[in-house]
């Protein structure tokens, strides 16, 4: 029965309260920080509560299109916050990093972002030994874009199927996404989450793959809604509850903090997340969904509860996630190990790909074609897991 002042109030009081608790510490206690909405709202509530000379870390990239902190101001550009900032920048030699960071991740996943973390850890641990971040706010208040999407597009759900088909297929080239969800079924289930959340151009990198490795694909079990135990009166819950049940219950531990914690902890860095204290999500799933996500703007109640607390110009800075250049990295002269790895002697040899396919994917990428980044980025990883993991424990 709270106002929207009211909620954003409480929201505010919550939060400072959470990353109050969250400083508790023998060791110096520093901050990720970025020009986003999230990671300025833990910094700057470390700074009201008292903490002096805050130590931050905010990644760059030397590439302008990839890079967020050149163009914008973050929090070390206003007055009022005592931080103690420093900058790492990622380069295309830290894809040299790769084997690290993919023998400390585990999971050969191909946006490049564990080589992005690893620079973050090392220059945080130089520093500090406790780091708070801003992982979490997203799923808390609807902030990605197939948030956007799952809106968007719930109205038409109800039209025919084969209307929906002709649909998507009209707009498959300019929003793929899009087109995907608009074949799909209404009800968030594993098969609507999947298409919503997957990463887009999948399909480049699935064809490359070889014969036997499509058949063992096929006979395994794809991840089914019997994995994942709905609460009883999950059916009554508004949409974007539901999406974000889905979200805090796969991506967010199985990709988001599971990449966090192995980085960090490969520079036995601690890194705590103000955003998923328990007593905090509590909180915020009792914020009706009309404020957590009003309209298609994310994290509405979140930016009214942080005006007092941060400059306008970053409460109102739209999202944008952290992308590494893999293309650039692909494209610039490679280390020896993955020119190797990529070579057709070695993926011949290991055989998770067709040769004859990896060929066609390799001369696309060589023509330019952007859909073709991660399928090769995709295919390094596999072929480098494989050494590390699959043939060392062999020799």
């Amino acid at each position: 029965r709270l106002s929207r002042g009211e909620w954003a109030e409480a929201l505010e009081e919550q939060l400072t309260e959470t990353v109050r608790l969250h400083l508790m510490s023998d060791v110096p206690v520093g901050a990720w920080l970025s020009a986003g909405l999230d990671s300025s709202a833990v910094v700057a509530l470390m700074s009201r509560v008292g903490q002096r000379k805050i130590p931050t870390v905010t990644l760059a990239f030397e590439h302008s299109d990839f890079d967020e902190i050149r163009s914008q101001k973050l929090l070390y550009d206003f007055p009022g916050y005592d931080l103690d900032a420093h900058e790492v920048t990622c380069t295309a030699d830290h894809i040299a990093l790769l084997p690290k960071a993919l023998w400390h991740a585990e999971d050969p996943l191909p946006t490049g972002i564990d080589i992005a973390r690893m620079l973050l850890a090392g220059a945080s641990a130089e520093r500090v030994k406790v780091i708070l971040t801003g992982e979490g706010s997203d799923e808390l208040f609807g902030g990605y874009d197939y948030f956007q999407v799952d809106k968007a597009l719930r109205p038409f759900s109800r039209l025919p199927r084969w209307f929906r088909h002709l649909a998507g297929a009209a707009v498959a080239k300019r929003h793929p996404r899009a087109s995907r969800v608009h074949v799909g079924p209404r009800e968030m289930r594993m098969d609507r989450y999947t298409r919503l959340t997957a990463p887009l151009n999948t399909e480049s990198g699935m064809n490359v793959l070889s014969a036997e490795v499509r058949q063992l694909l096929a006979a395994s079990q794809a991840r089914s809604d019997d994995d994942l135990r709905l609460p009883d009166a999950f059916e009554s819950w508004d949409p974007l509850s539901q999406f974000q049940y889905y979200e805090m219950k796969i991506r967010l531990p199985d990709r988001i903090e599971l990449s966090l914690d192995r980085a960090s902890m490969a520079h036995s860095v601690e890194a705590r997340v103000p955003f998923l204290d328990h007593a905090l999500v509590e909180f915020c799933a009792r914020i009706p969904p009309s404020l957590r996500m009003r309209g298609l703007r994310e994290k509405h109640v979140l930016r009214e509860a942080m005006r007092r607390v941060l400059p306008r110009e970053i409460a109102e800075r739209g999202k944008r996630g952290l992308v590494a250049p893999v293309r650039h990295w692909l494209r610039a002269p490679l280390p020896d190990f993955a020119a190797d790895l990529l070579s057709d002697v070695e993926v011949r040899r290991k055989g998770y790909f067709d040769p004859a396919a990896f060929a066609r994917l390799r001369a696309r990428f060589d023509r330019g074609d952007p859909d073709f980044d991660r399928a090769l980025m995709s295919v390094l990883m596999v072929q480098l897991w494989d050494e590390l993991f699959i043939q060392r424990g062999r020799q």
